[in-house]
């Protein structure tokens, strides 16, 4: 009786999380060793490659049914009523990057929006078709793509950042390259396009062989600052989703965890993943 106690215990005080890749399971695994030292709670991340692509072809999350999952995109109303809860962790920015001589300095939001949601790529990708730019000045742009050896790593470009899937559709047709980082290679192709997470680049921005220019977005510059303000279009939210039955109870996991998100510890990997919390998110210490 007192060992099926015990194990009942247990399996309360764990999270299960079913996570696509990207920078939320990133941000729980650096949160996991302080998590469970400060509220005595383990979140253990299983991702399951069949989730994250039934959530990216349908459109929506299905019944929760005890589960609990990332998105980087708020819930819609359907989903809530079905069952789901949401608790958005923060934001999470890309940054677009191109050959520092390349004749655009931003993209324009609503040209870059129609791009990602058309249903087939143009022949021919050109700067006028995701900017404003002089027509003399136009010219035909390359994605610059990681290498064959890391195919896995394009995969969060999908959910994190919104590049069209097709893109990766056609990347894993055709043999690649591309040396292994694409942000340090779109300084050798004219009129290269590569993007990447705010996280991954902030530190790398002033390598002196790194010949690139990160595009503003609207005129508007990826900062901390426009990241947390939603002046930055090209950032998502990273949004744990969760059966709302999950944080029934002061000691629920979802619950512990949510209250976790408050303390310092949780600051620290904020900091360290370069995600900016919600606005007017209390920190604790």
């Amino acid at each position: 009786m007192l060992t099926t106690t015990i194990l009942a215990t247990l399996v309360a005080s764990s999270l299960h999380v079913e996570a696509p890749l990207g920078p939320g399971p990133n941000f729980v695994r650096a949160a996991e060793d302080s998590l469970a030292v400060h509220e005595q709670l383990t979140v253990h991340l299983k991702t399951t490659p069949g989730s994250w692509m039934k959530e990216t072809k349908d459109g929506a999350l299905g019944k929760p049914a005890g589960k609990a999952t990332f998105l980087y995109r708020p819930l819609t109303a359907a989903e809530k009523a079905a069952g789901w809860a949401e608790e958005t962790l923060g934001y999470y920015g890309s940054m677009l990057f191109t050959h520092a001589d390349a004749p655009v300095d931003s993209i324009s939001w609503k040209k870059w929006r129609a791009y990602v949601d058309a249903k087939k790529e143009p022949a021919q990708l050109r700067w006028s078709t995701i900017a404003d730019v002089p027509k003399e000045k136009d010219a035909a742009v390359t994605w610059v793509l990681p290498d064959a050896k890391n195919r896995d790593w394009a995969r969060p470009l999908v959910f994190a950042h919104g590049v069209p899937a097709r893109i990766l559709d056609k990347f894993k047709k055709e043999p690649a390259k591309e040396p292994r980082t694409a942000v340090s290679d779109v300084a050798r192709v004219e009129n290269g396009l590569a993007l990447h997470g705010f996280d991954y680049v902030v530190a790398r921005l002033d390598l002196p062989f790194f010949k690139k220019k990160t595009l503003k977005v609207d005129g508007v510059e990826p900062t901390v600052a426009t990241l947390g303000d939603g002046s930055y279009k090209l950032a998502r939210p990273v949004v744990l989703a969760y059966d709302a039955k999950l944080a029934a109870g002061a000691d629920a996991p979802i619950v512990r965890f949510k209250r976790w998100l408050t303390t310092r510890p949780a600051q620290v990997v904020y900091e360290s993943r370069l995600l900016v919390r919600p606005k007017g998110a209390a920190t604790t210490h």
